[in-house]
C-alpha cells in the first residue's frame, strides 16, 4: 500500500513539472505608421522558416494582425493601447522545435528593426491570461 502511495506521489510530481503551455511576449512600443507592416514581415519570414502556418482569425480569436498558428505553436501580433504586442505560445511537452526556433529567430529580427523600442512585455504580479475557446 505504501509503495502504490509513493508511485502516485511520484507521478504527481513528474506531471506536475512538465509544463505544456508557454508564452513569450514582446512588445514594440509606441507604434509609429509602418511599424504594423513591418511586424507583420518578420512574422511572416520567421513563420516560413519554422514552417508555422498561416491561420485565419476565428470569432474566438481576439484582434490580430499577424496570425500563424500550428497545432503545438502559435504566433501572433496585435496593437494594444498604441503598442505592438508580439506573442508565441507553445501548448506541448517538451517544446516544440518551431517554438524554440522560432524564438531564436523573432528576437534578433524584432530587436535589429526597431531597436530602442523593443523589449519583453512586462507583466503585472498575479496576472494571468486565459484564452477560452468555445464550441
Amino acid at each position: 500500500m505504501r509503495a502504490h502511495l509513493s508511485v502516485l506521489i511520484v507521478a504527481a510530481a513528474i506531471l506536475a513539472s512538465c509544463d505544456t503551455f508557454e508564452a513569450r511576449e514582446y512588445r514594440i512600443s509606441r507604434a509609429r505608421r509602418g511599424d504594423a507592416t513591418r511586424v507583420q514581415r518578420i512574422l511572416r519570414d520567421v513563420a516560413a522558416e519554422t514552417h508555422i502556418p498561416r491561420s485565419a482569425p476565428t470569432a474566438n480569436d481576439s484582434p490580430a494582425i499577424a496570425l500563424y498558428r500550428g497545432s503545438k505553436v502559435q504566433l501572433r501580433a496585435s496593437i494594444s493601447d498604441g503598442d505592438i504586442r508580439v506573442m508565441l505560445m507553445r501548448y506541448d511537452w517538451p517544446a516544440p522545435k518551431a517554438f524554440s526556433r522560432a524564438d531564436s529567430l523573432l528576437v534578433p529580427a524584432l530587436s535589429s528593426a526597431f531597436d530602442g523600442r523593443f523589449g519583453l512585455q512586462p507583466h503585472t504580479p498575479g496576472e494571468v491570461e486565459r484564452t477560452i475557446v468555445v464550441y
